[in-house]
């Protein structure tokens, strides 16, 4: 937050969100078959061997920039996302 003073007063402005995701792997598949069940007629899928998925994390920053008073309201006037 960025904070500054306006008279008497104290402002405090939003500037920055960071929202981060983190997905964990799958294990590997074992070679064999599988039967689907609940179908109308259950059927065998055979498999193979796959590799394993490893673990992967995304991370989304947002800035709030360039703050001004506008209508008696603080508003940021530059806003990038990466």
């Amino acid at each position: 937050m960025l904070s500054s003073t306006l008279g008497s007063e104290m402002l405090f402005c939003y500037v920055r969100t960071e929202y981060r995701l983190k997905v964990q792997g799958e294990q590997t598949l074992q070679a064999g078959a599988t039967v689907t069940l609940g179908a109308k007629d259950p059927f065998i899928r055979y498999t193979g061997i796959q590799e394993a998925i490893m673990d992967s994390s995304c991370l989304l920053v947002e800035k709030f920039e360039d703050i001004k008073e506008v209508d008696k309201m603080t508003l940021p006037h530059h806003y990038t996302i990466h």
